[in-house]
């Protein structure tokens, strides 16, 4: 071969190499967009329409699968009407430090809309949630562009939590949240029903805070689940009157009784989470209930309640919502 062909075919293997190089910068740079883009619309889809969903920093490792979103902000439209909500259950804002996901896989996000993941990390989130109707939110998460959730690993660190609904003066306010998940497994959307599964999971939560209108308010300094969701404990539970004995008729109209309760500790062993999460049937081995300290208060000189009629405790224990099963 002549140095003449020699060069043309060099030219010629160089071309194609710059070729497939650049073909594949764009493709990765494409995927890049489409990562955020899918990312966007799921967040925007969960935390309800119009609202805006912004991020200071996305990275991306595409060969490791590593994405890390950075200053997420998601802020709701003030002006909005409840009645453009349609059958939202929900509407999220607030923002978060940062969500780290390792190991995912692009190709599955993408193309068969399933989260796969070694693991998930949510830093410092601090969200508002505002609970618009009686609609789950699993009817809401089947909206998403997303069918399954399969994670290794699931930690959300410090997060604050503020809830309530619309029309309504209940809140709901927890200043720190801390939860470990692993093997964690979610279907929804199509003909079966929404599945959530998980191998073990461990929290903490500290100083929550119970607004219960029309006149207590509830206080619990700590809940602690562990032994991999088997065990929870509830510390210090606080159930205080917002009027005195002499000013509750201001609120109440009708001769109630005025509680002003508190209760040291809760255990319970042998809790079974993920019955409880699938059939909302709760399932324990033992509960105990130490330190609890009861004042009961009766306004006899206040009018009585129109007449309703109460079951006996039996009764009212076999109609409990939640069906309840201890040794």
């Amino acid at each position: 071969m002549t140095p003449r062909r020699s060069y043309r075919w060099l030219w010629i293997l160089g071309s194609i190499a710059l070729l497939l190089l650049a073909g594949g910068f764009v493709g990765v740079k494409m995927l890049e967009r489409e990562v955020i883009k899918r990312s966007e619309q799921i967040l925007t889809t969960l935390v309800g329409p119009g609202s805006r969903v912004s991020f200071e920093r996305v990275d991306i490792d595409l060969l490791q699968g590593d994405v890390q979103w950075s200053g997420l902000r998601i802020a709701q439209p003030a002006s909005e009407p409840d009645s453009a909500m349609g059958d939202r259950s929900m509407r999220i804002s607030g923002q978060v430090e940062a969500i780290s996901a390792r190991g995912l896989s692009l190709w599955r996000l993408v193309f068969s809309e399933t989260l796969s993941v070694r693991s998930i990390s949510v830093v410092r989130p601090s969200m508002e949630v505002i609970l618009m109707n009686d609609s789950t939110a699993a009817a809401q998460l089947g909206s998403v562009a997303l069918t399954a959730l399969n994670v290794d690993s699931l930690l959300v660190e410090h997060a604050v939590l503020r809830m309530h609904r619309t029309g309504d003066s209940a809140e709901l306010r927890i200043d720190t949240l801390d939860l470990q998940v692993l093997g964690l497994l979610s279907r929804w959307g199509g003909k079966d029903p929404f599945a959530l599964h998980f191998a073990s999971a461990q929290a903490q939560v500290l100083g929550i805070q119970a607004t219960l209108p029309p006149l207590y308010d509830l206080h619990v300094a700590a809940v602690t689940l562990g032994d991999a969701g088997r065990s929870l404990q509830v510390t210090d539970v606080r159930f205080k009157p917002r009027r005195g004995p002499q000013q509750y008729d201001k609120v109440v109209h009708f001769e109630v009784d005025l509680f002003d309760a508190h209760l040291d500790t809760v255990r319970i062993s042998g809790l079974d989470l993920g019955r409880f999460i699938k059939d909302r049937t709760l399932i324990l081995n033992t509960l105990r209930i130490a330190g609890v300290d009861v004042s009961v208060y009766r306004d006899k000189t206040m009018p009585d309640e129109p007449y309703k009629e109460k079951p006996m405790p039996a009764r009212a224990l076999r109609e409990l919502p939640l069906p309840i099963c201890m040794d």
